[in-house]
């Protein structure tokens, strides 16, 4: 397979030429013959019965305003769901072990994330699940689900479940439902992170008193949190908005 990226430079498409003519003629003196391989593949899946038993689903921290109010949204509706944080140089070292540095940097990140969580021994990896979003599109959107599938099945983790987070039905797991209450409110903790993040960013430059922006940012991220788990006030959506 030869891989010729959409740029004006030939001088990259003749390298890999070179390259792919080398490794043909190497294949050649070596006798290597090809050997084909089913291309059959069964997925490990989020059954009923791991939602039963409150499989601990980690995902990976992509925004940590939206994400830290999208997490208890997962927990109301019964979801065992932790956000890493673990977004480090040993788990770009551990993604590269597990993913081809052709491969975009985001993406070797998550894969590295997860597959450093899932080593750490941090968690029973028999309890364990995954979690990831996939477009469908042909870019890294949907690659990540496979990169962490095949960094898995390299570590010999195979068992452990990844779930496809789409929207458009490309995979289903049978206890990972995502219903019309839970995307709601998940769509409207979005849009108060949203709010959070452009008040947070435009005032924490301009502060006054250093660390005050932070902690007002704090305090209505919890207050958002109580209201989603009806741990605290009970704000609707509409009264989060105006206050």
């Amino acid at each position: 397979m030869l891989k010729i990226d959409e740029v004006s430079n030939l001088g990259a498409a003749r390298i890999r030429i070179r390259s792919l003519l080398a490794a043909m003629d190497m294949r050649r003196r070596c006798r290597i013959e090809p050997e084909p391989q089913p291309i059959a593949y069964e997925r490990t899946q989020f059954t009923q019965r791991m939602f039963d038993e409150g499989y601990t689903i980690l995902a990976p921290q992509m925004s940590p305003v939206h994400f830290n109010l999208l997490e208890p949204v997962f927990t109301k509706y019964g979801y065992h769901l932790e956000m890493l944080n673990n977004a480090t140089k040993k788990a770009v070292d551990v993604g590269l072990q597990y993913v081809n540095n052709d491969a975009c940097y985001p993406s070797i990140i998550m894969t590295g994330m997860m597959m450093e969580a899932v080593l750490s021994g941090r968690y029973d990896t028999h309890k364990l699940a995954l979690l990831m979003t996939q477009t469908g599109g042909c870019c890294r959107a949907s690659n990540y689900v496979g990169f962490i599938r095949r960094a898995l099945d390299k570590a010999g983790l195979s068992y452990i479940p990844v779930i496809s987070l789409n929207a458009n039905g490309m995979e289903t797991n049978e206890g990972f439902h995502v219903t019309l209450p839970m995307l709601k409110e998940g769509l409207e903790t979005l849009v108060l992170g949203d709010v959070l993040m452009r008040c947070l960013y435009r005032t924490r430059p301009y502060e006054r008193v250093p660390g005050s922006a932070d902690a007002l940012h704090d305090r209505w991220e919890k207050a958002i949190v109580a209201s989603i788990l009806g741990t605290g006030e009970n704000y609707g959506y509409r009264e989060l908005c105006k206050k």
